[in-house]
């Protein structure tokens, strides 16, 4: 997990992690917001864990906008807390990782599989990105900016 969170941009890491400050991170970085709540039965607690988020407005349907909140979720149960941190933060790293492959999926199809180019165009400071390259844009937790970008791209649209 430690790999993962560095990959991500965590950098706060010591000998021991403080989950409350990793899910604050995922929070505010990336839009994923986490709730862990207790369940109490005769037998004992549970803890409830959701990891939420906004869904992308490219993936609305008319369904979601009648009937939505535009937040979706993951969630699981685990028998204490610390458990339940844990599974919330190796959720958030699985979703960070998959928005983060279907956008560099999606940047490859439009520039015409043609990996070089990709990688030249993703490491030049762009104008339209205030002077920074789409993969600090991916770095700043911006994923929705850049496939937004590449869709104008894809579809000529330049404003």
């Amino acid at each position: 997990m430690i790999e993962e969170l560095k990959k991500l941009g965590y950098s706060n890491i010591g000998l021991d992690i403080d989950n409350s400050n990793v899910l604050k991170f995922f929070r505010d970085k990336y839009g994923l917001y986490s709730s862990i709540v207790p369940e109490f039965y005769r037998d004992g607690i549970n803890f409830t864990w959701q990891v939420l988020w906004y869904l992308p407005k490219r993936e609305w349907t008319e369904d979601i906008i009648n009937d939505g909140t535009m937040m979706y979720g993951d969630n699981g149960e685990c028998p204490n807390f610390e458990c339940a941190e844990i599974e919330c933060i190796n959720k958030m790293i699985e979703i960070t990782n998959n928005n983060i492959k279907k956008v560099m999926d999606f940047a490859l199809e439009v520039f015409n599989n043609e990996q070089e180019k990709l990688n030249h165009w993703m490491e030049g400071p762009k104008i339209a990105f205030g002077g920074v390259s789409p993969r600090m844009l991916i770095e700043q937790g911006k994923i929705d900016d850049l496939y937004q970008f590449l869709y104008r791209i894809e579809h000529s649209i330049y404003c």
